[in-house]
């Protein structure tokens, strides 16, 4: 895998951050790595400011549609567009023929791995997820994922988080034979901050489903004191 971002990821990086208000971050060598940084999504907030502001280079966790202009065409219509936001059908077409365009080159451009959801197309390459992610992680770099639920809410609680995410450990077991640490990760809309947890590990070789709650029930834990400490809520 590459190990560095794109140009045109990196244009549209360097003017995010031109145009966004300044974010704290602590300094690069705060970040552990190898690692996997686990962020709240709080509606897109979390993934554009966490990626804007981050000061290593990571492998993000996107959606397997957005890397082909069909699926991204038709997740962007029919899913964004015309069920979350109720646009007519003619601009719902409009605006997602325009993200089909430039949102998979950007994608491949972030070095971002593909995630394969149980309801996926291709229910095959599921685990492939896991695999890239191990492989990243045992060559040193890091991987920014989003484990919520109910990914489309705004408030700056966590919710429940995605368990499944965890399985990467075993793949990066397998491969080091080390366990990788799990990194909360919280952008603070009031303080413009963005704050690091205390790294999560698991403990055993195969573990079970309820150790591996209890990773991610942890990590929300962090993210919500984190919160609080913000003043967001």
């Amino acid at each position: 895998m590459k190990h560095y971002y794109g140009i045109y990821f990196l244009f549209i990086l360097l003017l995010k951050r031109a145009l966004s208000a300044r974010m704290t971050v602590p300094p690069a060598e705060d970040f552990t790595r190898p690692a996997v940084y686990v962020c709240h999504y709080q509606d897109g907030f979390g993934v554009t400011n966490a990626l804007t502001f981050f000061p290593i280079f990571v492998h993000v966790w996107v959606y397997e549609a957005l890397f082909s202009a069909k699926s991204c065409f038709h997740n962007a219509r029919n899913i964004t567009f015309k069920e979350r936001y109720k646009l007519p059908g003619f601009l719902a077409v409009f605006y997602a023929a325009f993200i089909a365009l430039f949102t998979p080159p950007l994608m491949r451009s972030a070095r971002a791995i593909p995630v394969y959801r149980a309801n996926s197309r291709d229910r095959t390459k599921m685990h492939s997820t896991f695999e890239l992610s191990a492989q990243a992680l045992a060559e040193g770099e890091c991987v920014l994922l989003f484990a919520d639920i109910e990914y489309n809410s705004d408030s700056a609680q966590t919710g429940q988080l995605y368990s499944g995410f965890t399985r990467v450990d075993k793949e990066y077991y397998e491969l080091t034979g080390k366990h990788v640490p799990f990194i909360p990760v919280y952008c603070s809309k009031f303080r413009r901050k963005l704050l690091l947890g205390d790294a999560v590990y698991i403990e055993s070789e195969n573990p079970t489903r309820k150790e591996r709650k209890a990773v991610a029930e942890n990590i929300q834990q962090q993210l919500n004191k984190l919160a609080v400490i913000c003043h967001d809520v």
